[in-house]
């Protein structure tokens, strides 16, 4: 007997025993699904393969976190600055929730214009909504990790919000926070329950997708399929339709993150200007006028808002002496400074502009690929 022959028994009889190779036929293959369903029903498949690309890249990440008030931010600067592509998975997690969120906002707003929480798919639409719901508890809990001030003040705000609640609102709180204030037994609750939450996430998906195959596909008709002339399975129509999807998401998600990565840096990104407001900032101390009056302690400064700084002018003329006799002006000096400043705030960007543009030139060549693959096979479908 040849080896596929082999397999092909192998695989029998454990579907025999367990059908999970019939049910995945039946539902991801043979499943009948409208012919006129357009590009809007592609974001539910984008939403499910950013749901699987955050849950491994959470994984990864939690592998090299510390859930501990004095280390959380020290460990996400590792994960960005010592471990490899740490800052890859750790963008690919931070970013990536952010356009989890615009897919999956997409997808409802597409339920709401097409009827699609009309009977008989209520019960589908209702376990939509428990899912957004569990989405917005666990970025919430995933924000606060990295503990920073952001952190800190966001947990301290959208906790507080539960003390609204009568009688037991106060109990709550204390509840969440482990204690009298936010602090480590909040962190470790948080980290605990943003990494299960997904988990549960993915469970109420197959309850979703169960309910979604049980009433069966809306369409943008909003009229339910008369029969057969009206369908065709799921595999290869909309496989090959989401995987084209998929591509051009994955395009959009990679020019922004990669080829053109936005700069993270709160140095640079401050104030309007990026690097040069730090430039000036340093080199904006000047003599105070005689008509300003500043508060104790401040120091007059051209560029801050307000004029009044806190920090003393730090660069002058020859405060640092060059070996290569490089000019020591405080101009010169400045420019050093900000250009550390922003490559300590950044160091992986150029690795990350290089990576990111082989990707999207990857990515365009599979997306034409999987699009001339989908005019194929939709060619001979009316």
């Amino acid at each position: 007997m040849t080896a596929p022959g082999r397999l092909n028994r192998a695989i029998d009889w454990f579907d025999q025993r367990l059908p999970i190779i019939t049910l995945m036929k039946h539902s991801a293959v043979e499943y009948p699904t409208p012919k006129n369903l357009n590009y809007w029903w592609n974001f539910g498949s984008l939403a499910g393969f950013m749901l699987v690309v955050m849950i491994v890249t959470g994984l990864v990440l939690a592998m090299q976190f510390t859930p501990h008030v004095d280390l959380a931010f020290n460990s996400v600067e590792r994960i960005m600055r010592d471990v490899n592509y740490g800052w890859l998975i750790r963008y690919l997690h931070m970013n990536g929730a952010s356009m989890f969120f615009v897919v999956v906002y997409i997808h409802v707003f597409r339920g709401l214009y097409y009827g699609s929480y009309k009977p008989p798919r209520e019960l589908l639409w209702w376990i939509g909504l428990v899912i957004l719901l569990l989405m917005m508890a666990t970025a919430f809990m995933g924000y606060v990790l990295p503990w920073g001030q952001m952190s800190l003040w966001g947990a301290t705000v959208i906790t507080n919000l539960f003390s609204a609640v009568p009688v037991v609102g106060d109990t709550i709180v204390t509840l969440l926070w482990g204690g009298f204030s936010v602090d480590n037994p909040t962190l470790n609750r948080f980290f605990v329950l943003h990494f299960l939450l997904p988990f549960v996430i993915f469970g109420v998906v197959v309850l979703h997708v169960w309910a979604l195959h049980s009433v069966k596909s809306n369409n943008p008709l909003g009229i339910d399929v008369k029969g057969p002339q009206d369908i065709i399975p799921f595999h290869p129509y909309y496989t090959v339709k989401d995987l084209f999807g998929i591509g051009v998401f994955l395009i959009a998600k990679a020019s922004n993150g990669g080829a053109l990565p936005p700069d993270l840096s709160l140095i640079v990104k401050a104030r309007e200007g990026g690097p040069d407001y730090v430039f000036s900032l340093i080199t904006g101390f000047a003599p105070q006028p005689p008509d300003v009056e500043l508060p104790p302690g401040k120091y007059y400064n051209t560029t801050f808002p307000g004029h009044a700084i806190s920090m003393p002018p730090q660069i002058t003329d020859g405060a640092i002496e060059f070996a290569d006799g490089a000019p020591n002006t405080a101009d010169a000096i400045a420019r050093d400074v900000t250009a550390f400043l922003q490559w300590a705030s950044e160091p992986e960007l150029e690795e990350r502009h290089a990576l990111g543009v082989k990707t999207v030139l990857f990515l365009f060549a599979a997306t034409a690929l999987m699009y001339a693959l989908k005019r194929r096979v939709w060619a001979g479908v009316h």
